[in-house]
């Protein structure tokens, strides 16, 4: 049925959004601008397909998350420390 294909595409869409939208701000908040929302939109969406066409489950919903924000954080202030490119 084509209407509950629609709803689940747009229901899975704006799931896999909305954290994108609030880690990349958080990202780019924490990085000084050198990781964002594209850069967390673009990797959210390239690990999706990935896993979508090799794992066999394409309805798991990849992204960021808490523990990916805090090591990338604490990965940022040793790079400034240690006077080393971040990206």
């Amino acid at each position: 049925n084509a209407q509950i294909s629609l709803a689940s595409v747009l229901f899975l869409f704006f799931a896999c959004i909305s954290p994108a939208l609030a880690f990349g701000s958080l990202f780019s908040e924490a990085t000084e601008n050198q990781v964002g929302v594209v850069e967390t939109i673009l990797a959210t969406a390239v690990c999706g397909i990935m896993y979508a066409l090799f794992s066999g489950q394409p309805i798991c919903i990849m992204g960021a998350t808490g523990p990916e924000y805090a090591y990338t954080v604490v990965f940022y202030s040793m790079c400034k420390a240690l006077d080393i490119e971040f990206l």
